[in-house]
């Protein structure tokens, strides 16, 4: 009991620390443009390898110890590590200008990127080279590796797989994915750890025996991994939670599941505080606690384990992927099932493509057979309609019951005594429980909604009437870039509605 409230303290102080980091960031963010409404003159490291975008090439550069994203003309060539003098101005990222959509500026808030540098005078003045500068070129090597065996498809699809480098997948091959809910493949997160882990154990194996050193450096090796392969929450969910097991061993101490479950997600949100806007952060964690929550301790065959596995992370990411991506697919326990058995040798493989190239060619037959299977399946689950069935967002208090009800369920199932002892506790819980839920979600009367939709060149209204119709006025227009697609769908589905009862339009 005492260790519970130490660490209830614990998570009561880092909760203020997160609350008074998050209070000083926005105010760092807002500043930014009032700081620097005048030209500037000045220098900036550029610290990432280009990023080929339609029209320009992007850069990520730091300037006075904070990061800003860089587009330049696809003419000019910059690398990791070129020292540029630049004159220009400073804006912050557009915010969501439709409300519940894509925020940009809350994507670059979980990357610690301020905003953007707009100039169009840039000049190379000097290169320095420091660690980063060769852990980057260590990095480009090894895509070269992959690029040197595979077509560029494949190449970029395990870039993306093995380094995290998702600018390499093309955008076909991310549509085929996220259509067959296949997508969370290309997050690195426990299943790589894992399989890493392994790999450096074996390896240290080798040539160290002392038990005590081996798991100082498989915590070393594993950090280094996750921010080798850019940081992403998932990853370095994984990564601190595999090393909490080797820390455990080398202060003799076993190891608790939710202690390091709750110490991983306060580092994380201490490392930056936006990460808890961030989907894949909650899907790691989500999928992560059924797991472990739901899991059977009486063995069974590996097939049996994977679909309980498979099975127990639906369940806990069910609601998540419903909100967030207002789509779920009754295909998805299928396809990620028949997936899943191929994606652990490909992984395999692929690091073993990666570090020896050209080396490995009488493996790349298996891997390339393996990638075309897999790429196959993706489109063929991507193209079934029972893969993307569109939904509206509905209410957090349901989710809520939903958690509850699952959680609880599973409890008692697995403590069939408590529900002896406390038949009637329980039962007028569930009754109180019942009726305040009816009260939340009972339908209230509302009010006539405007909503007036940015969509670019054109005036897109939405009317939503009390009795929960809805009136949309034009679309927009938009030769390169589909508005209804994008915009007015999207927007429909965030505030609960699939059809529009009217539509009128003004002109053609």
């Amino acid at each position: 009991m005492f260790f519970y409230k130490k660490l209830m303290i614990i998570e009561i102080i880092v909760a203020v620390i997160v609350f008074i980091n998050w209070g000083i960031q926005e105010r760092k963010y807002q500043n930014i443009v009032s700081n620097y409404n005048d030209p500037i003159i000045g220098f900036a490291k550029v610290v990432s390898s280009k990023s080929e975008k339609k029209n320009t090439n992007q850069y990520l550069i730091k300037y006075q110890n904070d990061k800003y994203l860089l587009y330049v003309d696809k003419k000019v060539s910059l690398e990791y590590g070129d020292i540029i003098a630049f004159e220009g101005y400073f804006k912050s990222a557009s915010s969501s200008k439709n409300f519940k959509l894509f925020d940009y500026s809350d994507y670059l808030k979980q990357q610690k990127i301020y905003g953007v540098l707009d100039t169009n005078k840039i000049v190379k003045i000097a290169e320095e080279k420091d660690i980063f500068y060769y852990i980057e070129r260590f990095k480009l090597h090894l895509k070269q590796n992959l690029y040197e065996v595979f077509e560029k498809e494949q190449a970029g699809f395990l870039a993306g797989l093995l380094l995290g480098d998702k600018e390499s997948v093309s955008s076909e091959t991310k549509d085929d994915f996220q259509d067959s809910s296949l997508s969370h493949i290309l997050a690195i997160s426990g299943m790589h750890v894992v399989y890493v882990s392994f790999g450096m154990k074996f390896l240290l194996d080798l040539f160290i025996a002392r038990q005590r050193l081996k798991n100082f450096l498989m915590m070393f090796l594993l950090i280094f991994f996750a921010f080798f392969t850019g940081g992403s929450p998932s990853c370095l969910r994984a990564c601190l939670m595999c090393s909490m097991v080797y820390l455990s061993k080398v202060v003799y101490r076993k190891n608790d599941f939710y202690v390091s479950f709750i110490f991983s997600l306060n580092i994380l949100l201490l490392i930056n505080c936006y990460y808890i806007k961030s989907i894949g952060l909650w899907l790691s964690y989500f999928v992560t606690f059924g797991i472990v929550y739901f899991q059977n301790k009486q063995k069974s065959n590996i097939i049996s384990e994977s679909i309980k596995t498979s099975l127990a992370s639906n369940v806990m990411i069910f609601p998540i992927i419903w909100n967030c991506y207002n789509r779920i697919s009754l295909t998805f326990f299928i396809s990620n099932m028949l997936v899943s058995f191929l994606i652990g040798p490909t992984i395999v493989l692929g690091y073993i493509h990666l570090f020896l190239g050209q080396f490995s060619n009488w493996f790349a037959i298996l891997e390339k057979g393996l990638l075309s299977f897999i790429f196959y399946w993706a489109k063929s689950f991507g193209s079934l309609k029972l893969s993307r069935i569109l939904v509206p967002s509905i209410s957090v208090y349901y989710w809520m019951i939903y958690y509850i009800f699952i959680i609880g369920a599973f409890y008692l199932y697995h403590h069939q005594e408590m529900w002896i002892k406390r038949k009637k506790q329980m039962i007028s819980f569930g009754f109180v429980f019942l009726v305040v839920g009816i009260f939340i979600l009972f339908p209230k009367e509302r009010d006539l909604e405007i909503h007036f939709l940015d969509v670019g060149q054109g005036d897109c209204t939405l009317i939503i009437t009390p009795q929960r119709r809805t009136i949309l006025i034009d679309g927009g227009n938009n030769e390169d870039y589909d508005n209804g697609k994008n915009i007015v769908a999207p927007y429909l589905l965030k505030n609960g509605f699939k059809t529009v009862d009217y539509l009128i339009v003004s002109h053609r």
